[in-house]
């Protein structure tokens, strides 16, 4: 290093340097020399002769603790002058074996004309503005720049929506950076099934499906190319659920339950979408089969019985609007009992009678409901018919 030090700093001009043999970045990024830095420091009469060994064990502290690895330095931005990690500048994990590669590519080989991803996004925002009809993206995994129908196009308008440029993936490289199960779960993004035409959530996506050119398909109605790509047109399956039937077709279970790897935990749809024992309606949601109810299964052999009560009877939604319950209004002292949201609770019809039925189906209200002052004489609708009309 002193070698290299010496040599640099006697350089006058750039045309009169010649560098044989490329160097580590952090080379001259370690600071100052503690020898001969504490020697000037000594001879100009700035530091003691009795200060000089405690300066010496601070300088060599400083020195410990300093980072001089290629992930821990900060590259500073040609655009927004903001120093940043390697993360930024589109390099991936230093896990990665692409690590070096793209090391060189986007930070060392542009030099001072580097530049992070959040500046190229804004930069390519504002061309975006002025030319849409050539619009080219570049991808955050292969970080080619693209045309538009190279690009999943709902997922395109989410990104330029919240202009996060540095997220954009193509078509090709979706499901390479597939994503885990809770990072599905966490996507609240709703996409919409170019089969059945309805607005689902991520997990109602397999990777592939959520990809494909011609058109985003769901797992349910990509049943028919599960089946074949698992050979399931003469299997039989058993359903360890509370039905206990036993060699099933496949089109008894859902294509969410047929890419399962382990059979024993297969459920047909009966099981997975349980009638509720108050409003005689299957869930709309799949339900698991806990460990509890398969001891309690175990236990019994026969006449065995699920108790299964759907959240809406649990939590009634809004009996003058049908708005369903938020998490804090799901608390015990409302729960299986009659509720209206602040709006109705104002404006909600009222009637001459005294607890009058469902203005629907015309069920009589339960005697639990039945409290003076209350709901006595405001219309109401019951749980089932707002299930019903949702479905």
């Amino acid at each position: 290093m002193l070698r290299a030090y010496c040599t640099m700093s006697r350089t006058c001009t750039a045309k009169t340097l010649l560098v044989m043999q490329a160097f580590a970045p952090t080379l001259f990024r370690q600071g100052a020399l503690p020898g001969p830095q504490l020697m000037m420091e000594f001879w100009h009469g700035r530091l003691a002769a009795e200060d000089v060994e405690a300066a010496w064990k601070t300088a060599e502290a400083l020195q410990a603790k300093a980072k001089h690895r290629l992930e821990d330095i900060l590259w500073p931005c040609s655009i927004c002058r903001k120093e940043v990690e390697y993360a930024h500048y589109g390099v991936a994990d230093k896990k990665d074996h692409r690590f070096l590669t793209h090391y060189w590519k986007r930070i060392m080989l542009p030099g001072e004309w580097r530049m992070c991803l959040n500046c190229k996004g804004k930069l390519r925002g504002e061309q975006l503005a002025s030319n849409r009809k050539n619009a080219e993206y570049e991808c955050k995994v292969c970080h080619e720049e693209l045309p538009e129908d190279r690009f999943d196009a709902e997922r395109l308008k989410t990104w330029r929506k919240h202009c996060n440029f540095d997220q954009i993936v193509c078509l090709q490289c979706t499901p390479g950076c597939a994503k885990s199960w809770w990072e599905k779960r966490a996507d609240s993004g709703k996409y919409t099934c170019s089969a059945c035409a309805q607005e689902l959530p991520r997990m109602a996506y397999s990777d592939e499906g959520l990809c494909k050119p011609a058109g985003r398909i769901c797992i349910e109605c990509n049943l028919a190319q599960v089946v074949q790509q698992r050979q399931l047109e003469k299997k039989r399956f058993n359903c360890v659920g509370p039905c206990r039937r036993k060699l099933l077709p496949h089109h008894e279970f859902t294509a969410t339950m047929l890419l399962r790897k382990n059979l024993h935990n297969w459920l047909c749809k009966e099981c997975e979408f349980p009638t509720c024992i108050r409003c005689r309606l299957p869930n709309a949601d799949p339900v698991t089969f806990g460990p509890d109810e398969q001891k309690q299964l175990a236990k019994k052999k026969t006449n065995y019985e699920r108790k299964f009560v759907c959240d809406s009877c649990s939590y009634p939604p809004c009996s003058g609007c049908g708005l369903e319950r938020t998490r804090d209004n799901k608390k015990n002292d409302f729960k299986e009992k009659m509720w209206f949201c602040r709006k109705c609770w104002w404006q909600a019809a009222k009637t001459k009678q005294q607890h009058p039925p469902c203005s629907t189906c015309g069920a009589k209200k339960p005697p639990s409901e039945q409290r003076i002052g209350e709901f006595e004489h405001k219309a109401w609708r019951c749980t089932v018919c707002w299930r019903k009309a949702d479905s």
